[in-house]
């Protein structure tokens, strides 16, 4: 089932990105996070987001140029994790801890946000293993 991803800000609706599970070559998937992550990155969170459960879930693709509508920040290299907080996640099978967020992604339509982050991650079976992410919060976004 393919969902597609809109921005949610009022006046807005701009579809940031669709994803279909079954098809998506890899370079997209689905990974959950303590929703500390979110209060600790100030990322936007929609009205109409659920507040009962403690994990949020993102959408993670492997580039920003995956999506067909956002937008990137300048660098927030302020806002690397400490020793105390660590985050893990799932993507390809492989799971990765967070080593920083580098980059805000907002809407590319109307400018508005922060709707996720780009962040920089270390696979924790190999170490060696470092790449980028993104992270999309679904928390912030709307889902159809």
């Amino acid at each position: 089932m393919t969902q597609v991803y809109k921005c949610s800000f009022e006046g807005c609706l701009s579809e940031l990105i669709t994803f279909d599970a079954a098809n998506n070559n890899g370079k997209k998937g689905i990974t959950h996070l303590n929703k500390n992550f979110i209060d600790k990155y100030k990322l936007f969170t929609h009205p109409h987001a659920s507040k009962e459960t403690e994990d949020v879930e993102f959408l993670v693709t492997d580039s920003f140029w995956e999506f067909d509508n956002i937008g990137v920040s300048r660098s927030i290299e302020s806002l690397k994790l400490e020793d105390d907080s660590q985050y893990t996640l799932t993507f390809n099978n492989a799971e990765y801890l967070l080593k920083a967020a580098t980059k805000y992604l907002i809407c590319g339509e109307c400018d508005k946000g922060p709707l996720g982050v780009i962040v920089q991650v270390e696979e924790i079976s190999n170490p060696e293993n470092r790449r980028e992410l993104c992270l999309l919060s679904t928390a912030a976004v709307l889902v159809n």
